[in-house]
């Protein structure tokens, strides 16, 4: 399956905080905005180098989107009548 490329507007830290600061409803204050750009970048590096087999956009997405591209992705070639085996 391929990989989806993570858009432009996500692989900047500052538009990843804005969306994610949205989301609450109010701005993040004290040090966690500068934590919450430590794990994207972990994230982006990750990316870089290929240690996910997809990876999924978000932004601008319904939940009901987002869980159909995840199902997508999802190997469940070992589900037998919607239980592991």
């Amino acid at each position: 399956m391929p990989v989806r490329e993570p858009s432009t507007r996500t692989l900047d830290a500052e538009r990843s905080y804005a969306i994610a600061s949205a989301r609450e409803g109010r701005p993040w204050t004290g040090i966690y905005p500068a934590y919450q750009k430590s794990p994207h970048a972990v994230l982006l590096h990750q990316v870089d180098h290929g240690s996910y087999t997809a990876v999924v956009d978000c932004e601008n997405r319904s939940l009901d989107d987002i869980h159909a591209d995840v199902i997508d992705h999802l190997d469940l070639s070992q589900l037998a009548n919607g239980s592991p085996r």
